[in-house]
């Protein structure tokens, strides 16, 4: 984080959809998401049954709410 909150990863953060990749294992590999990537301060690694709470207006734009819980499949992964 920043001196000003989280401003720098919001201005970094790409799409949604860009923002985590699979490490290997298939389905069944942890999901990685950079720095910043979803508002996060560092790289993190979750399993690929956690779920993911997005609030943005990007959500809003690609699934029709402004917060959305996102599995796996649902980010295209």
């Amino acid at each position: 984080m920043t001196g000003r909150g989280n401003a720098g990863c919001r201005s970094a953060a790409g799409s949604l959809g860009g923002a985590a990749h699979g490490s290997g294992a298939g389905q069944d590999g942890p999901i990685s998401f950079t720095a910043c990537a979803i508002d996060n301060d560092t790289p993190l690694q979750l399993s690929p049954q956690h779920r993911v709470l997005i609030r943005d207006s990007r959500a809003g734009i690609m699934f029709g709410e402004v917060e959305v819980l996102l599995r796996r499949q649902a980010s295209g992964k």
